[in-house]
């Protein structure tokens, strides 16, 4: 009998481990991990903020001036691939909403940043993408500035430059 009892033990205690370690698994693969996810996110936004400082397309060039045509369509492409990747980031920020179970209770938390933050975020990368042809220097800054602040990179690493 006791031997019985001490062999129902080890079972439910395997049981219990067995458990303990789906539901551990779980949690680590529905929830940590994009959470995770969502922070290398906002690491690259920090790194396309200082990389794509001072990207932008100023139309300087008249029709005549073939000597520089090379030139600006040369730039004109890298602007066009800035323009690609911050749409990129827009839409992948806005994707980690849906990604991560019980966002707002982890806002909530602090574990990730607010809803309305992410969501202004990446509305401003869009915008952003928009300022990059022509003099819109003090636009291009201004939503740098509120992307920055929104997905908590300047309080990590302090004004984008």
């Amino acid at each position: 009998m006791a031997e019985s009892v001490r062999g129902m033990s080890v079972l439910w205690g395997a049981l219990l481990a067995v458990g303990v370690f789906v539901v551990g698994q779980a949690i680590l693969k529905f929830v940590v991990e994009p959470i995770e996810e969502q922070r290398k996110l906002i690491g690259e936004v920090a790194y396309a903020l200082r990389f794509y400082a001072n990207v932008s397309l100023i139309r300087m060039l008249s029709p005549k001036d073939v000597a520089r045509k090379q030139e600006y369509y040369a730039r004109k492409q890298e602007v066009d691939e800035m323009k690609k990747a911050l749409l990129e980031l827009s839409s992948r920020v806005l994707a980690s909403l849906w990604a991560i179970p019980f966002y707002d209770t982890l806002a909530l938390l602090g574990s990730v940043p607010k809803k309305y933050d992410v969501l202004e975020a990446s509305d401003h990368l869009v915008e952003w993408s928009q300022t990059l042809y022509g003099m819109k220097g003090k636009e291009r800054s201004r939503h740098r500035e509120i992307v920055a602040n929104r997905l908590g990179i300047s309080k990590k690493i302090g004004e984008i430059g």
